[in-house]
C-alpha cells in the first residue's frame, strides 16, 4: 500500500470514529449521567406551572369594572345591578334560590299580625254588637256626634215610644237646651236588649229606624242610600233656638233626588226641627180691623196659625240658594221668612235645618275639623 493511499485510510478512519488502522472506532467519551427525578417534585413543578398559566389571565373586579366604566361610558350602579341580575339567573338555573332565615323570619311575622289583626276585628264586631252596659262603647263625644258639639246627651229609644212621644220630646229639648248662647247640644240614640248570654246591651239606633219611628214619608231610595249614623241637636240662639238633622249617604245622586221627592212632606214629617210659619192677615181683614177702636193696633202686626193648619195651606215650593258657598233648599213662609232648608256639607253629608244661623255654625264647625 502506497504511502498516499495509507494517509487517505487514515484519514477516513479518523473521519468515521476508527483507528488508523482499521481497528475498532475509539470509545466515545462517556455521555453525562442524567438527573434523577423526583416524582411528588415533577409534579409539584407541573402544578405550579399551571398555577402560573391562570394568574396570568385572572383580572381583578376592580380592574374590569374600570375598564368597562371607560370604554362603554356606564355607571358603577348600572353594572352592580346587571351582575345583580346574572347572579339571580344563576341561582335560579342551579336551584339555589331559597328562602332565607331572614324571609322566612319576615313571613313568620306577617302571619302573626295577620291573625292578631283578625282577633281584633272579632273582638271590635263583638263589642259594636254585644257590649254589656257597664262598657258601651258609646263614651267618646268623637263617636257620638256627626258635628262637634259643646254638650251631649244620651236618648233611650224605646220600643214602646210612639211618634208623638218622640215628636213632643225631641220638641221640648230644643225649647230648653242645656248650653249657652252659641253653643251646640247634641243627641245619641240608644236602644237596649237583652243579649245572647242574657246581658244588658246597649247599641245605637240607626237612621232608618229614627225615621222610621217618625214614620216620614221619604222615598225607598234614600232609605237604601243611608248610613247608620245620624246626629239631631239643638243650636242655642236668640230669639229662637235652632235645630237640626244631620244624615250620612252613600249614594248622593239617590239621596238628592230623594229629598227632591220628600219636600212635599219635609216640613210636616219633621216638625221638631220645622218653625213654625207666620201668615200675614189679608188686605181685607186689616181694613176691616182698622175701623174698629179695639183692633186699631193691630193693622201692622201678625198672628199665627197652628203649624200644621198653615202648612196645609201653604203652596210648598223650596227654591235654590246659596249659603257659604254651599247650595242648598230653603222653604220660607208666607213672610218670608226661612221655616226649613236643606243642604250637602259633602257628597255623604246631608243637613236639614230651619235656620241660615245653624247652617253656617255646623259648616264652620266641620271647617275646623278639616284643618285641625
Amino acid at each position: 500500500m502506497d504511502e498516499e493511499t495509507r494517509k487517505k485510510l487514515e484519514d477516513w478512519n479518523r473521519n468515521i470514529g476508527q483507528s488508523p488502522l482499521g481497528k475498532e472506532a475509539e470509545e466515545a467519551p462517556p455521555e453525562e449521567p442524567l438527573p434523577e427525578i423526583n416524582p411528588i417534585e415533577e409534579k409539584l413543578e407541573k402544578e405550579r406551572e399551571k398555577s402560573g398559566e391562570l394568574l396570568s389571565r385572572i383580572r381583578t373586579y376592580e380592574g374590569d369594572v374600570a375598564n368597562t366604566v371607560k370604554k362603554q361610558k356606564t355607571s358603577v350602579s348600572s353594572i352592580y345591578l346587571a351582575q345583580q341580575k346574572v347572579n339571580n339567573a344563576d341561582r335560579k338555573a342551579s336551584g339555589e334560590a331559597r328562602p332565607s332565615k331572614r324571609g322566612a323570619f319576615f313571613y313568620l311575622t306577617l302571619s302573626l299580625i295577620l291573625i292578631l289583626g283578625g282577633i281584633g276585628l272579632l273582638y271590635g264586631w263583638y263589642t259594636f254588637v254585644f257590649l254589656p252596659e257597664g262598657g258601651s262603647r258609646l263614651d267618646t263625644p268623637s263617636e257620638l256626634s256627626l258635628v262637634p258639639a259643646n254638650s251631649i246627651q244620651e236618648f233611650i229609644f224605646e220600643e214602646s215610644l210612639t211618634k208623638a212621644d218622640l215628636t213632643s220630646a225631641l220638641k221640648a229639648l230644643k225649647s230648653e237646651p242645656p248650653v249657652s248662647l252659641g253653643e251646640i247640644f247634641a243627641i245619641y240614640f240608644v236602644k237596649d236588649f237583652v243579649g245572647p248570654e242574657g246581658q244588658k246591651v246597649k247599641a245605637p239606633v240607626s237612621a232608618r229606624e229614627f225615621l222610621e219611628k217618625l214614620e216620614v214619608n221619604a222615598a225607598l231610595p234614600l232609605y237604601r242610600s243611608l248610613r247608620p249614623e245620624f246626629t239631631y241637636g239643638i243650636h242655642q240662639m236668640s230669639p229662637e233656638n235652632g235645630a237640626f238633622l244631620i244624615l250620612k249617604t252613600t249614594f248622593y245622586q239617590n239621596a238628592f233626588a230623594s229629598m227632591l221627592d220628600w219636600e212635599d212632606f219635609l216640613a210636616i214629617d219633621l216638625p221638631f226641627i220645622t218653625r213654625e210659619p207666620r201668615s200675614v192677615v189679608s188686605r181685607d181683614t186689616l181694613l176691616l180691623a182698622s175701623s174698629t177702636e179695639e183692633s186699631a193696633s193691630t193693622t201692622e202686626t201678625f198672628f199665627e196659625d197652628s203649624a200644621e193648619d198653615e202648612l196645609a195651606r201653604i203652596n210648598v215650593n223650596f227654591k235654590d240658594e246659596v249659603i257659604m258657598n254651599h247650595d242648598a233648599r230653603v222653604l220660607r213662609d208666607a213672610t218670608g221668612n226661612i221655616i226649613l232648608l236643606y243642604s250637602f256639607a259633602d257628597e255623604e253629608t246631608l243637613i236639614i235645618t230651619d235656620s241660615v244661623e245653624t247652617l253656617r255654625e255646623i259648616f264652620g264647625r266641620f271647617n275646623l275639623i278639616t284643618f285641625e
